[in-house]
């Protein structure tokens, strides 16, 4: 991931937590003490890497949470099976309209 030198690696790395955490960029930039407006504007500039680390760590939490359904399902959990299946179906249903849509 890129670097810039207005956020050192350790903010760029408590970003990521955070987002993985489920934080919104609001509670973010309020935790780091840091102009919402300001945290805002450089997320949204593609020259700066706030945007690749708040969804790296999106990802990641996402991805850390469905194992943990996978692996409840996988050993008998039918709340987990469901919620798994219900994400699978998504994930398919996502696939299918941007199928479409890139048609």
């Amino acid at each position: 991931m890129k670097s810039n030198t207005k956020y050192s690696k350790g903010v760029l790395d408590d970003i990521m937590l955070d987002a993985m955490y489920g934080f919104s960029l609001s509670e973010i930039a309020s935790r780091l003490n840091i102009n919402y407006d300001e945290f805002l504007a450089d997320y949204n500039n593609i020259d700066m890497p706030i945007k690749q680390f708040y969804e790296y760590g999106r990802i990641k939490g996402k991805t850390e949470t469905d194992n943990i359904f996978f692996n409840l399902a996988k050993n008998g959990s039918a709340t987990a099976k469901q919620i798994y299946d219900n994400k699978m179906l998504d994930a398919d249903l996502s696939n299918a309209f941007k199928k479409i849509f890139d048609a």
